[in-house]
């Protein structure tokens, strides 16, 4: 898909017409990741569009969701895509360079943590 080191760079107008291409996929999958979520959240928890959005918002950027699921059968299914999905942000986060653990108090401050 893309070019090897041999190969001269494309030019300008085909390198912004690929850039513009992902743009688009990654913009459409997070409007469907959003999408699926608040519709989630409205039919399983009775949650209105704004709780939903910023729910489904919370859980993509990996902080965790601001309303709890209500029943055992929803926590259920939470505990049953945690081991299928953990793994794949696992390995994201790892082949991308981040630790485990979270930066340090003195790293963000002086601006060094990731």
């Amino acid at each position: 898909m893309y070019e090897s080191r041999e190969l001269r760079p494309l030019a300008s107008a085909e390198f912004l017409r690929r850039l513009l291409q992902h743009f688009a996929l990654s913009a459409g999958m997070l409007v469907f990741s959003i999408l699926l979520g608040l519709l989630g959240y409205w039919w399983f928890e009775g949650l209105g569009p704004v709780d939903g959005f910023l729910n489904s918002a919370m859980l993509l950027g990996g902080h965790g969701a601001c309303h709890h699921a209500s029943d055992d059968r929803r926590q259920t299914v939470c505990r049953m895509l945690c081991p299928v999905l953990g793994p794949v942000v696992h390995r994201y986060r790892r082949h991308h360079g981040h630790s485990g653990s979270p930066p340090s108090a003195a790293s963000i401050s002086l601006g060094g943590g990731r």
